[in-house]
């Protein structure tokens, strides 16, 4: 299960380096990514 988490993590790491620059583009697709990874949570529990 933990494959599914490596695809999130850059999207992680870049919001705790860069948080001055935080882009809606990236939280449109960070909330886009979290959503489908909390479906594939769900799925596989």
């Amino acid at each position: 299960t933990t494959r599914f988490f490596v695809p999130y993590y850059p999207y992680l790491i870049n919001e705790a380096k860069n948080p001055i620059n935080y882009d809606l583009s990236d939280e449109i697709i960070f909330r886009d990514f979290e959503s489908k990874r909390l479906m594939m949570m769900k799925e596989f529990v």
